[in-house]
């Protein structure tokens, strides 16, 4: 007597979408619990080696920690802060995806190049394992050039390899790429755990691999491939995996081939190499004098130490406006490190302030921002070059080596091995 098709119809759908709704907070809950533990864990670790450091030294307090184990708690930390780091930078990598503000920004790069940097990287690892390292070449050399977004295709080949690394306790990683057709293929295999059948259809799905048992024997937001199939999927590609329980997986994916052609003649950068722990000079003997702009106490205490590495003439700001007044009266400063949020007047007022009157001297952005995107829009500002917290004191000594415009330079101490291995040997 009466039609109810589209009366069922609607509540079909609305039990669907409440349906819907659960399993997605269920992940969502999954994947804040799993957050969670990867964060309080590497905290964990770091309080406690600390507290044990601290011990160590208490007035009454009998040592019983030689040199070897302080240097393991000091790994402890060093290791632990590395952890935490990767899952802050992937939880705002996934946040961006999310909300489509991913931008992509091409360049020319030797594609090999970067995939064998990632893993000369992680050899280390692979090594302590006892793992076989596999490497499989099918470009030649007209083909290594390519036009990609360099830092995306970086992320893939570091997730898929660690994504590999974790998994696999036993036998071998193998990574390779070749040409087909108008595309590249990439592949990381390794030989160990495997994926069932059932788990390989969400094994990219954001939220869901937190909630996967597959992964809570190991340490990781489970992140890692969701961003990679996002980066991929964006830059024109395909991703994909093959694996069987037990048997290992293998991950593939593809990039358009878009051969890159530099027309431009770049002269090559030639110079002493130098270590982190040598200071340098000018050739009458006066070191470089470096203003440190940081309003952040402890920050700028660590700061202070590590660039009494480098030069003895260091001068302190800690705010954007007293920067610019010691800008306007010391022309001496040969770099200025300036921190991009400050409370009165921020990074990017203070620059465009001393570039007014003073648009030689190189200026170099910090900041714990540090999102995609913003080495760009600094440099668009009159910066020079950027440095992302937490800072790495070898890059910072690299580039003020690089901005102090040194030709000459004398040796104050040395006592650390190079560490810059020749990317062929792998």
């Amino acid at each position: 007597m009466t039609d109810i098709s589209e009366r069922k119809r609607n509540e079909n759908e609305l039990i669907e979408a409440k349906n819907k709704a659960e399993e997605s907070d269920r992940l969502k809950s999954a994947f804040l619990a799993n957050i969670s533990h990867e964060i309080r864990t590497p905290m964990n670790s770091i309080f406690g080696a600390v507290s044990i450091l601290k011990e160590k030294n208490l007035p009454g307090n009998i040592s019983i920690m030689n040199e070897a184990e302080e240097q393991e708690f000091l790994e402890i930390i060093t290791n632990s802060g590395n952890r935490m780091l990767e899952t802050v930078k992937n939880i705002i990598d996934i946040s961006r995806i999310e909300t489509k503000q991913v931008e992509i920004r091409t360049c020319g790069i030797n594609i090999c190049h970067e995939f064998m940097s990632i893993c000369l990287k992680h050899m280390p690892e692979i090594q302590s394992k006892g793992l076989k390292f596999i490497k499989k070449n099918g470009l030649t050399t007209n083909e290594l050039m390519i036009k990609t977004d360099k830092d995306k295709i970086n992320t893939v080949f570091k997730n898929l390899v660690s994504n590999a690394l974790k998994f696999t306790s036993e036998g071998y990683i193998e990574v390779g790429c070749t040409k087909q057709d108008d595309n590249l293929l990439f592949f990381v295999k390794d030989s160990e755990i495997g994926i069932s059948k059932d788990k390989l259809k969400a094994i990219f799905n954001p939220f869901v691999q937190a909630d996967l048992k597959l992964t809570r024997s190991h340490e990781g937001a489970g992140l890692g491939l969701s961003i990679a199939k996002s980066y991929i999927n964006l830059l024109g590609g395909k991703i994909w995996v093959e694996s069987k329980k037990g048997e290992g997986s293998s991950f593939y994916f593809t990039l358009p081939y878009i051969k890159y052609v530099n027309d431009k003649k770049i002269k090559p950068v030639c110079g002493p190499v130098i270590k982190a722990n040598q200071k340098l000079s000018f050739k009458n003997g006066d070191n470089v004098t470096i203003l440190l702009v940081e309003d952040d106490e402890i920050s700028h205490k660590l700061m202070l130490k590590q660039l009494k590495k480098v030069t003895n003439n260091l001068i302190s700001a800690f705010s954007g406006k007293d920067a610019v007044e010691i800008c306007k009266n010391n022309s001496e400063i040969d770099i200025i490190l300036m921190d991009i949020k400050m409370p009165d007047m921020d990074g990017f007022e203070a620059t465009k302030q001393i570039r007014k009157f003073n648009r030689s001297v190189p200026v170099i952005a910090q900041t714990a921002y540090a999102l995609v995107g913003d080495k760009e829009k600094a440099l668009d500002m009159g910066f020079d070059d950027y440095l992302s917290k937490p800072i790495n004191k070898d890059h910072l000594v690299k580039l003020i080596k690089k901005y102090s415009k040194i030709n000459s330079f004398r040796e104050v101490k040395h006592n650390m091995p190079s560490s810059n291995s020749d990317i062929n040997s792998i």
